[in-house]
């Protein structure tokens, strides 16, 4: 029983640390979040923009951000700025590379 009781305990402080790794750095009140690659994005001044690891570390070799504020103007995918007017316009732009430096 107390094996059982201990793997369960093991078991919440895993997925729990795991959640907290993959949140987006700005709250979702404030912009979409990718659930998948646990990024931020909007759009900004007619342009969209995505949560990016510049001098924070990505969390291994993947795409997941690491809730850093950084962020980057994506490109569009023909060497240009994705454009928009509101946040949902760049979700299709989201998980394109950046188009800028990665800042904060």
């Amino acid at each position: 029983m107390v094996m059982r009781s201990l793997a369960i305990v093991l078991l919440v402080y895993l997925v729990t640390c795991t959640v907290s790794l993959w949140e987006c750095a700005w709250s979702s009140d404030e912009y979409p979040c990718d659930g998948v690659t646990a990024c931020s994005y909007g759009c900004y001044k007619d342009a969209c923009w995505s949560q990016c690891n510049g001098a924070c570390a990505k969390t291994g070799n993947n795409d997941i951000c690491n809730g850093c504020k950084e962020w980057c103007y994506v490109n569009a995918g023909h060497d240009d700025y994705a454009k928009c007017r509101v946040h949902e316009d760049c979700k299709k732009f989201s998980r394109n590379s950046c188009w800028s430096t990665c800042t904060v």
